[in-house]
């Protein structure tokens, strides 16, 4: 097992080595969630993964919940919560509009969850640093256990590829 390991890690490093660019870029949001049972705030860390062109996959790094019940914190692994994304970008000369679909699976506490995610935003390309600040709003509809519910959630944020 041991070497398969070792075998993927050296042909990412052969793989990213080759590119253009760096392939993977990180992000850090803050949002507002309004949804059914509670509204909170949070703060997310992703990773984006530039599969092809200006198709990107982003997956969730952490998240952290500040709800009226305490704050909850969680460590993804990419499709479990956060959630994993792939991400389509409309590239202008100052902003990058772009869509995004996505899903979360997470099981735990006698109740299993699917989070199915549609949404959009627009990153705003600055002419110095690597860095870009964005905005984006999501859909997300939660065919949980015991019922559905949807949640829509607001984030502005700052990522670097």
């Amino acid at each position: 097992m041991k070497y398969i390991w070792l075998i993927i890690v050296l042909l990412s490093f052969i793989t990213m080595s080759s590119a253009e660019k760096f392939p993977v870029g990180f992000g850090v949001a803050g949002g507002y969630s309004v949804g059914d049972p509670t509204n909170f705030f949070f703060v997310e860390g992703t990773g984006l993964i530039n599969i092809y062109k200006e198709l990107y996959a982003r997956f969730g790094l952490f998240n952290i919940q500040f709800q009226s019940t305490g704050t909850h914190t969680s460590f993804g692994t990419g499709v479990f919560c956060p959630g994993i994304d792939l991400m389509l970008f409309f590239r202008q000369q100052s902003l990058a509009p772009y869509a995004l679909t996505g899903f979360m699976y997470s099981t735990g506490g006698g109740a299993n969850n699917l989070l199915l995610r549609l949404g959009g935003g627009v990153e705003f390309i600055p002419s110095v640093l690597p860095t870009y600040p964005y905005a984006e709003f999501d859909l997300d509809i939660n065919a949980a256990t015991g019922g559905t519910n949807t949640i829509a959630i607001f984030k502005l944020g700052i990522r670097a590829k």
